[in-house]
């Protein structure tokens, strides 16, 4: 037991040499350089051949990135970016070492993403807890305070270790550096650790080689989303130098998501729904269980059940149906999260869309396009739930724009007075 908490450190100690190598030095200021709007860094590209790659930071008219960048502090605040940009649950995102910057075009500002509790919310507690990140724990009593008591009771937590309480507070912002804690200081076997919305802080009590004794450290909230699987493909692969002319000139967008990622990544929220006269397609919506399809299919196949790219099938529950716009949401109860498709927001002409189905009761098969304009509000005559089918809508998994390495599902609700899904027939 001993020997496999040692290598589970050691695993930690991995992530934490990434941070130590995030801290610039004189030697380090030749490996980036200023280019139109932003910088052009090389340092967090480790996924490639050609040191002279990287990942650029900028400010353009999809996000104000590189100005968000400076004004939180930098390389020694938010380390170097470790991925292009992508769209996260609907957001232009881009993953630096120790922060998830995500653009919120609604107020014209760069937030934090929580990362810890997407890491929970899509699934991956088992493997965050091998390297000895305590558990998100719930908080039931938190109902009835306002926030401002929840943020005094949250740090309140720290107070159990002086040594990370200090830490915590000596940047100059924790609740944006670090969000709220959302566990207990746990102990584990030579270090006692306490876990936050974007980064774990954990104190060695023990002597290492990477650490020694009364040694406080943090791990990076985008370091560790990656090692463990929630940014993958694409956009983790580093820009290569020749896309920039010379400092200053940008010369190409970056490449859409390869299809090849987009299944990989998408198949398993992909499922089959069997009836006892007919079948269907869906796709998970929400991690825990929500999915969406067609309404015609629920109205088709009879008695329906799910089936998960596992093979396992799951009786579903009716939550909404909208005949007139072609779409019903259905829920089914697993127990354990599922990997689904988030929502896109956005999206422009001319980029490619892929759809993953199961046309006829085949195995999944895959089908590419390229996307035309989006149905206009008040375009259809199928404005209220009930009304006679109009344009239909369309849903479809997509790498929505360059670069991005998360798939999303065109939102088929999103235009439009009264374009929802009505009640279940009574």
């Amino acid at each position: 037991r001993r020997s496999l908490r040692i290598i589970r450190i050691g695993l930690l100690a991995a992530l934490l040499a990434l941070a130590f190598r995030s801290v610039p030095d004189a030697g380090a200021q030749t490996l980036d350089y200023p280019i139109s709007e932003g910088w052009f860094f090389t340092q967090g590209a480790t996924d490639t051949q050609d040191p002279l790659d990287g990942f650029a930071v900028v400010d353009d008219g999809q996000a104000r990135f590189w100005s968000a960048f400076q004004e939180n502090g930098g390389v020694a605040a938010v380390g170097y970016p470790i991925s292009r940009r992508f769209i996260w649950d609907g957001f232009t995102t881009q993953v630096m070492q120790k922060a998830v910057f995500q653009w919120r075009p609604e107020s014209g500002s760069t937030a934090y993403v929580n990362v810890f509790d997407d890491l929970s919310r899509r699934g991956h507690d088992a493997a965050l807890a091998a390297l000895l990140v305590p558990e998100a724990e719930t908080f039931a009593d938190e109902g009835s305070l306002g926030f401002d008591e929840i943020i005094q009771k949250r740090i309140a937590l720290l107070e159990a270790e002086p040594r990370l309480l200090a830490t915590y507070r000596s940047v100059s912002d924790p609740l944006l550096t670090y969000g709220l804690p959302t566990s207990r200081v746990r102990q584990y076997e030579g270090l006692r650790s306490i876990r936050l919305q974007r980064a774990v802080l954990q104190l060695w009590t023990s002597d290492f080689p990477w650490a020694r004794a009364g040694t406080v450290t943090v791990a990076n909230g985008g370091d560790l989303a990656k090692q463990v699987g929630m940014f993958t493909g694409a956009l983790l692969q580093p820009e290569p130098a020749d896309r920039y002319v010379g400092p200053g000139t940008f010369i190409s967008e970056p490449p859409e998501m390869p299809v090849v990622d987009v299944v990989a990544a998408a198949r398993a929220a992909v499922v089959r729904i069997e009836g006892t006269k007919g079948s269907g397609s869906g796709f998970v919506i929400e991690p825990d269980g929500h999915l969406l399809t067609n309404a015609h299919v629920v109205e088709r196949v009879g008695e329906m059940e799910v089936v998960l790219e596992d093979g396992s099938r799951w009786e579903p529950d009716l939550v909404g149906i909208d005949s007139a716009h072609d779409v019903a949401l259905l829920k089914i109860t697993t127990g354990s999260p599922l990997q689904f498709l988030s929502l896109a927001t956005t999206v422009r002409a001319g980029e490619s869309v892929v759809a993953l189905g199961f046309p006829l009761a085949l195995d999944q098969r895959l089908r590419r396009r390229v996307s035309g304009t989006r149905p206009r509000p008040g375009h259809s005559p199928a404005d209220r739930c009930g009304d006679k089918p109009g344009q239909q809508r369309w849903a479809v998994a997509q790498p929505a724009g360059p670069g991005r390495g998360h798939e999303h599902v065109r939102d088929p609700l999103a235009a439009g007075p009264g374009n929802r899904l009505c009640d279940p027939p009574r």
